[in-house]
């Protein structure tokens, strides 16, 4: 595990309020080059400014962007919608309206960013989206040296937001001891074979470790629970 990401999720876990966080997350972003982030929850009917959980945009941009209904082109709201994995986002070659907004973006300092789609079981959709004013060939090779790194923390941030703005659900009890070592290697970032080698059972018994964490933890995606195993500190031991 990154040491600045560990930092992070200790500082997240000690963070009071939704300023703490985002400034703990901050900091942590700025040393990946990323200076300005945005949580949105996804509706499939309009992006508003209210579906914005927390953003360092400017305040303008947001403005901007919801009365012009971009939500509608944007190419990265469109993919997270569906999307079941994290994304490296630069101009695209795209229709004229995306591509406007991507012009006018930038003039805001949202040139290239790195999104994380989190849709969880309950049915709700959200994105984390990270940016830089880097151009997209140099942020493209960044989040390929540190892309993994800069997820959990993602994964961690909304977490953590979701909780402190009370809309997180029901905090799930404690998870058995084979379970946890099991999340401990899949965190590893080893296969549910290798798993089963390491631990001497078959690999349709860790398949099943693996799926039952993510109904108690109401999650969809490994990479997520993962994260979420760091950050409820399932893995600290």
């Amino acid at each position: 595990m990154d040491q600045a990401v560990l930092h992070f999720i200790e500082s997240a876990a000690r963070a009071s309020d939704v300023a703490q966080l985002n400034e703990s997350f901050l900091h942590t972003m700025r040393g990946y080059g990323i200076g300005l982030f945005a949580a949105a929850v996804l509706d499939p009917l309009r992006l508003r400014p209210e579906h914005f959980l927390a953003s360092n945009y400017p305040s303008h941009w947001i403005e901007h962007y919801t009365d012009r209904g971009y939500d509608k082109v944007d190419p990265v709201v469109l993919r997270s919608l569906s999307a079941d994995q994290a994304f490296v986002w630069t101009e695209p070659q795209a229709p004229r309206p995306a591509k406007q907004l991507f012009d006018e973006a930038a003039e805001a300092g949202i040139v290239s960013g790195f999104a994380v789609p989190i849709t969880l079981r309950n049915g709700r959709h959200s994105v984390v989206s990270v940016t830089s004013d880097l151009a997209g060939d140099e942020f493209e090779r960044l989040m390929k040296s540190s892309g993994r790194a800069v997820q959990t923390a993602i994964y961690c941030y909304h977490d953590t937001l979701c909780d402190l703005a009370g809309i997180g659900g029901h905090r799930p009890s404690p998870i058995p001891k084979l379970e946890a070592e099991v999340l401990r290697w899949l965190a590893a970032g080893k296969s549910t074979q290798a798993i089963g080698e390491i631990l001497c059972m078959p690999e349709c018994a860790v398949e099943r470790h693996v799926v039952n964490a993510l109904e108690r933890l109401n999650l969809t995606s490994r990479d997520h629970l993962a994260a979420e195993a760091w950050r409820r500190g399932y893995l600290s031991a």
